[in-house]
């Protein structure tokens, strides 16, 4: 009982935040123009990302990755990198006021998966 109870918490212990820094500026910045480019013409205002974020508070990463994946863009799903897709979540992570890490976002699913959605920390 005790190892199941130490593997939960391990488990638990490897799941990451995006307040510890979930993705890199220069990725952030990279989502921006991809945005600009890629976006803008059906979604208008970018600030759109951080309710999205919000409304999904407490689930992985992986769980937006995916959505954004299988729906966006609305014409032609899944037709960008990726790569593109995580830089556009890196931004709207950044819009939405969590703090850049040294590391960039990745754009493999098991490895979102290990990141929960959280409402940043009070500054």
């Amino acid at each position: 009982m005790l190892t199941a109870a130490g593997s939960a918490a391990n488990e638990q212990g490897s799941t990451k935040s995006l307040r510890d820094g979930a993705y890199s500026k220069a990725q952030a910045q990279r989502g921006g123009s991809a945005f600009e480019k890629l976006c803008l013409a059906c979604h208008g205002d970018p600030m759109f990302g951080p309710s999205v974020i919000d409304a999904r508070e407490g689930l992985p990463v992986a769980e937006l990755f995916e959505f954004m994946k299988t729906s966006m863009p609305e014409d032609n799903p899944g037709s960008l990198q990726p790569a593109q897709y995580a830089d556009i979540l890196a931004y709207f992570f950044s819009l939405r006021g969590f703090p850049a890490g040294d590391a960039e976002l990745a754009s493999d699913v098991e490895a979102l998966k290990q990141i929960r959605m959280e409402k940043p920390a009070d500054r």
